[in-house]
């Protein structure tokens, strides 16, 4: 029982810091490419590989595919509008109320008891989230994006807490599978239907004909997406959604590294 929660814990973890580490290639990606265009290769990838591994693995899932709708399509979206208004760390920085918020959601949803050593925690990593924000308002930084990156956080809460019971009673790899599937179905219908007619210099550009570009994106897709959505729908098949969005804190802080010794900011 023991090394089956030290597992999840190791996995959540580890999707954390890769999704957040991915942030560095995908900021990169915007300085030339709009963001609704290189969210759709990521997604249109991460869909591929997730599919191409469920499949030569025969797993299934049961259920929890509509989640895909809030994660990775909307939350994606709304950070991915976020970094087209402001930084990575800011955007790391909002990111860090993913972990309060979850842990207040599944306490009222799943009736998870966190112990107080881990309520102190969630007290600190909120009361640092509110110091970084100042200071980043105080630097600059776009409010607007700032606001984006929150409801990502608060996106990526909801999904924590309704994700909890479709891991626990599918296969993981095949569930991200199919979230991800519908996530980006989702995520192109809105690029043609909202993005390409009212948002056209979000959506398309020269640079996504570039090969550099689209190899990039496809990386970016596999950390940033693929590998982190199934590693955390390990995680929550071992461990309670509070534990596991607790674990998300090491998003933000390799997000902010990578931007720091990635980006120079």
């Amino acid at each position: 029982m023991t090394s089956h929660v030290g597992l999840g814990v190791f996995c959540a973890i580890l999707a954390a810091s890769t999704w957040g580490a991915a942030g560095a290639l995908t900021e990169e990606l915007l300085q030339s490419a709009p963001p609704f265009g290189v969210l759709a290769i990521e997604l249109t990838v991460a869909a591929i590989v997730l599919g191409i591994a469920s499949w030569l693995k025969g797993g299934k899932a049961h259920g929890g595919a509509g989640l895909g709708l809030i994660d990775p399509a909307l939350g994606a979206l709304l950070t991915f509008t976020a970094l087209a208004f402001t930084t990575l760390g800011a955007v790391a920085i909002a990111a860090g109320a993913e972990p309060a918020l979850t842990a207040v959601l599944a306490a009222l949803f799943l009736k998870e008891r966190l112990s107080l050593k881990a309520w102190v925690g969630v007290g600190l990593a909120a009361f640092g989230v509110s110091l970084l924000s100042l200071n980043e308002a105080q630097d600059g930084a776009s409010l607007a994006g700032f606001a984006f990156a929150l409801a990502a956080a608060g996106v990526g809460a909801v999904y924590t807490v309704l994700a909890r019971k479709a891991a626990v009673a599918g296969d993981p790899l095949a569930l991200a599978g199919r979230q991800t599937l519908v996530g980006g179905i989702a995520v192109l219908a809105f690029i043609v239907g909202i993005g390409l007619p009212l948002l056209p210099q979000m959506t398309v550009s020269p640079a996504l004909m570039r090969t550099d570009v689209i190899g990039l994106a496809a990386l970016s897709g596999v950390l940033a997406y693929a590998l982190p959505s199934w590693l955390f729908l390990e995680a929550l098949r071992r461990v309670k959604a509070s534990t596991a969005g607790l674990l998300v804190a090491f998003a933000p802080v390799a997000a902010v590294l990578a931007g720091v010794f990635g980006l120079g900011e």
